[in-house]
């Protein structure tokens, strides 16, 4: 064969060279990673030794190499080399182009980069170097800085001369709603508690028209021993108060016994001032203590977002009547508010009189209380106190009071319970698109020479390149925790969100079954491209190359990838703080049913989707700098687009420099959306008749404002407008919810990220996992054995997109019925690899090249075969070649199911 060897250095300048020493045994190898699927190594395995002199005619001469170019005077390439490494180092840059004769014209066989951080010289009677090939340097240097972490928000490239594009989705703020939160307080007594109050206690007082005996009125709160849960508020119910008896009281509500001024408990009857059945108000003049709870404005636990709660009450109790009469005997949950008014929830009457002539419970009888309430949407603000009392009236007669006992109560048992469906005011973060988030990481580690192309996380409106329409991964953002919390916003922060192409992965791939490959740039000539898309697309159906007459086959199951069990969800998820346990976005563990392995599939993505953990995250806020457990982790928010059609709306508006007051709107209106455009008309300034972007939403001192971009004509004068929200079908927002028959789901209305829940991350991986069944039917399963949270979770994901048939549990076990295409399940490649010689020429190679993705069609005397390149060993200067091949699944069809995990993509290695 007729070789051509020549150099190609930084500045673009080719040098023909002697051949290189060991080419004649030199392999050429093709490897696609096992785990991207799409990246492909083709590197010669043989160090190559490279001299200072060239033969002639007439014996050995120097040539100088930086002779122009000339296929009748190959140089020696030694010089070039040396000079290269005294200049550069191990950074060094030169790429040794091989080429083959074929008739009159040479063909590019391969080019590769010489490896300097490999460098070795000899100098003595001969100089030479040795130093080894490998793929070219734009993937070798993609592959060296997988790891490397790069600033989404830098402008610099690696190199820190390079300026690289801004793209509008990457730090863009989008508004994060609140995901209903369930927390409870929860209390309860297993234990007998026994008070003995006596007359003494209570003390006394002559009501107005009454008769000449002694009245006296008292309160008292019962206690319950047991704290079980206390996830919001002062929750107080459990501290031993029963000997905290608070009594003295008068029927007259502007008159305290005998003047005093330290009464604590004021009763409002009838026009006598006695208890009745119409009794409706309790009044108190001081806040009683102990409280069942209370929201204190200073403690960080009286949280904002708690508007209503459910409140539920039980208790059996025992009253022994001693030396006085019962005259009215009532339960009561009560609430102070900060101005001091006493508001009534429930008043439980046991005992009441109409006359004071009534006995009620009489002396030395017993008498046992069972009372329970359940109350919907009590309200509890800041600064305000709940009670659960037992307030009553006893007559006695004064010969008594020193030493009489009133009564004894025995508490036998009882509960509290308080739940609430919490949530907070909408916040805006930094979000950071996903096919941004690939591209820049890319160009960034390449200095610019590589760009992001994907059709699954690409957008018709994504940078660097747009595709058709949105991809079915396209979106999908990702922030950290330090941006959810606002912390940025805060002026000595200096908040950075980094993440490498293998943070990327390790996130993405556990969701969505992907792979990456290196592709000619077609929208930028001269260059190449990352590829990502499912993985599927990494083997192609086209048939790039068949093989006829090939001898001696021999097939080897990969035990490796034959699968018993394995997990899929999420590495981190919230079930720490208030019901963790409603949390599905955990982890899942499933098996198959073959008995003859044991290898574990493990793919937990290191991102975090947990709604719980977005959520408590975002009520962190930035109000202190205090580290919170999610601040440098990188959270996963699936998007949709869209911002809703809303009707115009009539308000009262002041307008500032940067912002607009709402005045009395005391809850942001449906159309409060960072982001969102709104217009108005009707201002007293023409100024502040125009379209405004909201940039925040907030409520402070009882009224609603926006923060907005196009600032307002300063105006202080209160005014009707009208606001017409803008409607605009292509925004991005928060994708909650969309969950059609939905069950085992708190709230599921505001549930984030369901369409990436962990059994869906499953199912896109089930193509890989049945691949170690011979057959695919209903008997192949990946059975689900255990989870983590709630794994009761289930419905179905409406829209585009789906993978699921209909509603689907996360708990289900998964087979080819679940699927709404059943070829979404259909493995392409089966465990095994084809092992067999046979001869390549430089076009063949040449076209595994352009395209290995490709299908290789093997025919032998026995069957004919579907292989993708696994590994192919190639000796050009013997025209042979080692193949090592993965077997498609169906033979007979292996051409790759259509489907949105699947698509039909143009392939565009040429």
């Amino acid at each position: 064969m007729n070789w051509r060897f020549s150099l190609l250095d930084r500045a673009g300048k080719r040098t023909v060279i002697d051949e290189p020493v060991g080419w004649d045994a030199t392999k050429i190898v093709i490897n696609r990673d096992k785990e991207l699927h799409g990246l492909f190594f083709d590197y010669q395995g043989n160090d190559f030794k490279f001299y200072d002199k060239r033969k002639g005619e007439s014996g050995t001469f120097d040539v100088p190499y930086d002779e122009p170019f000339s296929a009748d005077k190959p140089g020696g390439a030694f010089g070039i080399i040396k000079d290269e490494y005294d200049n550069y180092g191990v950074q060094g840059n030169l790429v040794l182009i091989i080429e083959q004769k074929c008739s009159n014209d040479f063909v590019e066989l391969y080019r590769g980069t010489l490896a300097f951080r490999e460098y070795e010289d000899t100098c003595g009677d001969e100089c030479f170097c040795r130093i080894p090939i490998e793929t070219t340097s734009d993937v070798i240097t993609l592959n060296n800085r997988w790891d490397q972490k790069v600033n989404l928000e830098s402008l610099l490239s690696f190199d820190q001369v390079t300026n690289l594009e801004p793209y509008a989705f990457l730090g863009k703020k989008i508004e994060l709603k609140s995901k209903g939160v369930y927390m409870q307080n929860k209390a309860t007594l297993n234990e007998n508690k026994e008070l003995l109050v006596k007359l003494s206690d209570i003390g006394f007082l002559f009501p107005p028209n009454a008769p000449d005996n002694r009245y006296a009125w008292f309160n008292m709160v019962l206690p319950f021993n047991n704290t079980d849960l206390s996830e919001f508020g002062n929750f107080n119910p459990s501290t031993d108060i029963m000997n905290t008896f608070i009594g003295h009281g008068t029927y007259n509500a502007n008159v305290l016994p005998n003047g005093a001024t330290d009464a604590k408990y004021i009763t409002k009857g009838d026009d006598q001032g006695l208890p009745n059945e119409n009794v409706t108000t309790v009044y108190f003049d001081w806040a009683p203590t102990p409280y069942t709870m209370y929201f204190n404005p200073d403690n960080p636990n009286n949280l904002d977002f708690v508007r209503s709660f459910n409140l539920e009450v039980s208790v059996n109790y025992t009253v022994n009547v001693k030396d006085a009469l019962v005259k009215a005997w009532h339960n009561a949950i009560l609430k102070r508010k900060a101005d001091g008014e006493i508001e009534v929830i429930d008043n439980n009457i046991q005992v009441n009189q109409s006359t004071l002539n009534f006995n009620g419970w009489e002396i030395d009888t017993d008498h046992t209380v069972n009372y329970s309430k359940e109350l919907v949407n009590v309200t509890l603000e800041k600064g305000e106190y709940l009670f659960f009392c037992v307030a009553g009236l006893i007559r006695f007669w004064s010969g008594e009071l020193e030493t009489g006992e009133a009564f004894k109560i025995t508490v036998n048992s009882g509960s509290i319970n308080i739940d609430t469906l919490s949530f907070s005011q909408p916040t805006a973060a930094k979000l950071f698109l996903v096919n941004e988030a690939w591209s820049r990481i890319a160009e960034a580690v390449t200095d610019g020479k590589i760009k992001a192309y994907s059709e699954y996380f690409g957008r018709k409106d994504s940078q660097p390149y747009s595709v058709e329409s949105d991809g079915c991964g396209s979106l999908e953002a990702i922030t950290n925790g330090l941006f959810i919390r606002g912390i940025e916003k805060k002026e000595d922060s200096n908040v950075i969100f980094s993440q490498s192409l293998k943070d990327l992965w390790d996130g993405l791939d556990p969701i969505h079954h992907i792979g990456v490959g290196i592709e000619r740039d077609l929208r930028r000539s001269g260059y190449k491209w990352l590829r990502v898309e499912p993985w599927k697309y990494f083997y192609s159906q086209d048939i790039i190359l068949t093989l006829d007459g090939v001898n001696s086959i021999t097939r080897k199951v990969q035990e490796s990838e034959h699968y018993s069990t394995f997990t899929f969800g999420y590495e981190k998820y919230e079930a720490e703080e208030y019901n963790g346990l409603d949390e599905f976005l955990t982890q899942r563990f499933y098996r198959t049913t073959l008995s003859e392995v044991k290898n574990e599939l493990n793919r937990l993505s290191k991102m975090i989707a947990s709604g719980y953990a977005i959520e408590i995250t975002r009520r962190k806020g930035n109000k202190d700098s205090k580290d919170w457990r999610f601040d440098n982790d990188t959270f996963i928010i699936c998007l949709k687009r869209g911002l809703p059609a809303l009707p115009a709306e009539q308000y009262n508006v002041r307008f500032y420099h940067t912002s607009i007051r709402f005045a009395g709107i005391t809850e942001a209106p449906a159309w409060a959306i960072i982001g969102q455009k709104i217009t108005i008309s009707g201002a007293q300034t023409s100024g502040n008749n125009k379209t405004f972007t909201i940039n925040n939403a907030y409520v402070s001192g009882g009224d609603f404002y926006i923060s907005v971009s196009s600032y307002p004509v300063n105006d202080s004068t209160v005014q009707p407008v009208t606001v017409t929200p803008v409607y605009d079908s292509d925004a991005l927002t928060i994708e909650m919810g969309n969950i059609t028959n939905p069950g085992s789901i708190i709230d599921p209305d505001t549930i984030y990220n369901f369409r990436i829940s962990p059994i869906r991350n499953a199912m896109r991986w089930t193509d890989k996992i049945f691949s170690g069944y011979r057959s695919i039917n209903s008997g192949s399963q990946a059975i689900f054995m255990e989870g983590k949270g709630n794994y009761f979770a289930s419905g179905y994901m409406s829209g585009s997109c789906v993978i699921e048939l209909q509603a689907i549990a996360e708990n289900e076990t998964i087979d080819i019925t679940k699927f709404a295409e059943a070829s979404f399940a259909i493995p392409p490649l089966r465990p095994e690899r084809i092992s067999f010689d046979y001869p390549m020429s430089v076009a063949d190679f040449k076209t595994i090249q352009e395209n290995p993705y490709g299908v290789i069609k093997i025919v032998d005397s026995c069957e004919e075969l579907a292989c993708w390149i696994d590994e192919i060993n190639y000796t050009p200067e013997e025209g042979m070649a080692n193949f090592k091949l993965i077997p498609a699944y169906n033979n007979d069809a292996f051409i790759v199911p259509q489907g949105i995990f699947a698509t039909e993509f143009i392939t565009t290695m040429q």
